[in-house]
């Protein structure tokens, strides 16, 4: 999931090699993305129309014998032109078309391809629909409910201390996941997935970093924020075994740039840190046996997604995640390098599991740990609260909490008219642009449950929030957004 804030300079680039011993000269290239309606590509009955894909980019290329390259094309703007109306928060899915042309044979190298942008409020690599700890599963601690803790280890060996960290602690220690910013933008609070281990309010810190060469660097100023594992902000209370969220005192605008969030274990408590076992598995792409055991191996991450390609074109990881077994140093070590053991690995250097201490995969896999940075919904404005009523971009919302039903005044509409409700398409009955719609903070959708208020001085509009779990949610009644909490 990216935020909405850097949803209209979105990188397309197009990977190009030449399997040839000649020079190809001159070669056309045509990219065309279009919004799809289905989930596949036209040979799997997914949209087929591409003549009017609405990005278009042109270039014409030379590749040498035997090259290949990455060629950068202008940001997809999912914000402007013929996307703006189907853009949503959530799962964007798209179809791309590649064409190369070569004089009379023009149009006959076609490729299709489908790929996804999730939207929403944070940056978030683990499972959005069900996250879920896998740390203590029989097939890797075998210690229910265990977490990630410090200190943490780069180890060709395997047991418990290398895949999990130290379950009783041994000292500070920090876990950190980098984002990129492609605009300015503005992180208001921290998400972490603490287990149910101890259930114990041990104290821990989050801060942001700046990069520094792919590991953390520098701290931002004002990004450090003290809590406690598994307390919530909102809902007041501590809460494991799901995602809990850490409000700053005062939002922080940050520039375009690379950047970590980190949480740090501030005492000698293992912290259990929830971590999910999707998309870090990583195949053995060289052996060598030799002392010290894995540290001259190199691994590639099996999932695509999480590649790079350097200036040569050859494929590395790109590393999103370190850890370090001090609270301020400069000692980061990456989960997942090219040469070398993986951090916090669950496969020693020969591949073998703890399920099976003969078979050699001649692969490793280390975690995701499940940290998010929470970032201002686009065009959210500063709300203002007065006697529990929110005042949030022309909309007023009232209670705020609320624990049944939340009141919503809409400049647009008349407060001299009872209006009827169109509960299909989920809007007012003779008001233009009002359809209502309820966000969590992992930017799902959630299908209002409205109903029209009885007189006028009740509100014009009465949204029953009964059913909706404790949290705080954004509800958008056509290009106005607002700001509330469910008790």
């Amino acid at each position: 999931m990216i935020p909405t804030g850097q949803t209209n300079k979105i990188p397309i680039e197009v990977f190009v090699q030449n399997t040839t011993p000649d020079t190809l000269k001159d070669i056309g290239m045509s990219v065309k993305i279009k919004k799809s309606t289905k989930v596949g590509l036209p040979s799997d009955g997914g949209d087929p129309n591409f003549p009017t894909g609405r990005y278009i980019a042109n270039s014409w290329i030379t590749l040498l014998p035997f090259e290949n390259r990455i060629i950068q094309l202008p940001a997809l703007n999912m914000n402007a032109g013929d996307f703006i109306d189907t853009f949503r928060i959530g799962r964007n899915n798209y179809l791309a078309n590649i064409t190369f042309s070569k004089g009379a044979e023009s149009g006959k190298d076609s490729n299709n391809y489908k790929f996804y942008v999730t939207v929403g409020n944070q940056f978030a690599y683990d499972d959005l629909q069900s996250p879920r700890n896998y740390v203590g599963d029989e097939q890797f601690s075998g210690i229910p409910q265990l977490g990630l803790s410090m200190r943490g280890f780069s180890s060709g060996d395997f047991d418990i201390h290398t895949s999990c960290g130290y379950s009783g602690g041994s000292g500070s220690g920090r876990i950190a996941m980098k984002f990129h910013l492609i605009n300015d933008d503005t992180i208001y609070a921290y998400c972490g997935f603490w287990s149910m281990v101890s259930g114990s309010l041990d104290d821990i810190s989050y801060c942001i970093y700046k990069d520094n060469f792919g590991l953390p660097g520098d701290r931002v100023d004002s990004t450090l924020l003290y809590s406690y594992r598994g307390w919530d902000d909102v809902r007041v209370g501590a809460f494991y075994d799901e995602y809990v969220t850490a409000i700053l005192k005062k939002p922080v605008i940050l520039e375009p740039g690379i950047y970590w969030l980190s949480v740090t274990q501030l005492g000698e408590t293992g912290f259990n840190l929830g971590a999910s076992k999707s998309r870090m598995g990583m195949k053995m792409t060289n052996f060598v046996d030799s002392l010290p055991t894995g540290s001259m191996n190199t691994y590639l991450l099996m999932d695509k997604s999480l590649r790079v390609r350097d200036s040569l074109g050859r494929l590395l990881n790109d590393n999103i995640f370190a850890y370090s077994n001090s609270r301020d140093g400069n000692d980061w070590v990456p989960f997942m390098p090219n040469i070398g053991n993986p951090g916090y690995s669950h496969l020693n250097y020969l591949g073998i599991g703890r399920d099976d201490s003969l078979t050699k995969t001649y692969s490793r896999g280390t975690w995701l740990p499940m940290i998010r940075p929470i970032f201002r919904m686009k065009q959210m404005p500063t709300a203002v609260e007065e006697n529990n009523v929110v005042i949030s971009d022309g909309l007023i919302l009232y209670p705020n909490p609320a624990t049944d039903f939340l009141e919503i005044s809409y400049p647009r509409i008349d407060r001299m008219v009872n209006h009827t409700v169109d509960e299909a398409n989920h809007t007012l009955k003779g008001v233009v642009n009002s359809e209502v719609a309820i966000y969590n903070v992992f930017g799902e959708k959630i299908p209002p449950r409205l109903t029209a208020s009885a007189t006028p001085q009740e509100g014009n509009l009465r949204l029953d929030v009964s059913a909706l779990p404790a949290g705080m949610y954004f509800v958008r009644i056509g290009e106005k957004v607002g700001k509330f909490v469910k008790l």
